[in-house]
């Protein structure tokens, strides 16, 4: 998918006038990783692949990613970016995509006001969308599928609850080059937040042993 389709898509916010915002370059790299991957191509028939509004999703979120996020008034604030879709339309398959097959992507968050929701996605990142699509993929094990059906196997991956109980477990992650993805409620992230912050906490050994690696966002 090349840049000129999402400013000619009238449901993206990329236009002739900011795509220059965009590296191009950039662009064309991230998206090529995802088309190594048998689902990104649409096909007729009963094979594999992503709605067609999905890709156009995670092809945005990939302009966000590759752009320059600073706004030109305001250089000391960044953008965000923001996709709107109906319910069932596979909001999970987009997240599932973008934080389990882009190579610049290798700590991803996932903060929701339920504990329903969270399990529900650590389900679907983990395995079920995966079965979704069509792929052989075992309940409770994370999927990477083999090369045969996927063409390109999906990274391993540490996906975890968020919880405070388990900030020690999730730390050990963070080093080398591990895929981690976390999902957790916005009452747990506050937590975790609040403990950090408490610097007569006996809990924290260290100060700012509970401060979030760089690498997040």
């Amino acid at each position: 998918m090349k840049l000129a389709a999402l400013v000619n898509d009238g449901r993206t916010s990329i236009t002739e006038e900011n795509k220059s915002a965009v590296d191009e370059g950039d662009f064309e790299e991230i998206t090529r990783q995802l088309r190594q991957f048998h689902f990104w191509t649409l096909r007729d028939g009963d094979e594999p692949h992503l709605w067609e509004h999905q890709r156009i999703a995670v092809a945005l979120s990939c302009a966000y990613i590759v752009a320059n996020p600073k706004i030109p008034d305001r250089p000391s604030l960044r953008e965000a970016a923001l996709l709107k879709l109906p319910t069932g339309t596979g909001k999970s398959g987009i997240v599932a995509v973008l934080s389990r097959c882009l190579q610049k992507v290798r700590c991803v968050l996932i903060l929701v006001p339920r504990e329903a929701l969270r399990d529900q996605l650590l389900d679907d990142l983990q395995w079920r969308f995966w079965r979704h699509l069509g792929y052989t993929a075992v309940e409770n094990v994370t999927f990477v599928g083999e090369a045969a059906q996927i063409r390109r196997p999906l990274d391993p991956a540490y996906i975890a609850e968020l919880l405070p109980s388990k900030i020690g477990q999730i730390e050990t992650h963070f080093s080398g080059q591990d895929r981690v993805v976390l999902v957790g409620t916005h009452q747990a992230f506050d937590q975790i937040r609040r403990t950090a912050r408490d610097k007569s906490d006996p809990r924290l050994a260290i100060e700012g042993s509970l401060r979030w690696p760089s690498s997040f966002p």
